[in-house]
């Protein structure tokens, strides 16, 4: 079972955001964010894997994945996929999916 997380001043534009993290995330909001949510669902960036594994509360990942290759979109490029998950191995707990 989830656990809801605390109540926070974050946005919550639906019931499901009380537990995942969907949106894109900002380097500075990162702390903040792994504070009120269960599941992120945005990694896409080396540096979002960086800062992550600074703090203490450990989440749940799921790596971010852009199978379009549009450029309007966020996300690892498919051919990148192996790479981030060697390297946030060490770093993070291995991510549990992709997005």
């Amino acid at each position: 079972m989830i656990r809801r997380p605390p109540r926070s001043t974050l946005d919550r534009s639906s019931a499901a955001s009380d537990v995942y993290k969907r949106q894109p995330l900002q380097s500075r909001k990162i702390r903040s964010i792994f504070e009120n949510f269960e599941f992120i669902h945005t990694v896409s960036r080396y540096k979002e894997i960086d800062l992550i594994s600074k703090l203490k509360n450990k989440r749940e990942v799921f790596l971010q994945v852009n199978i379009d290759n549009d450029k309007n979109k966020s996300g690892i490029d498919p051919d990148l996929i192996f790479e981030y998950f060697e390297y946030s191995k060490d770093r993070i707990n291995l991510p549990i999916g992709l997005m």
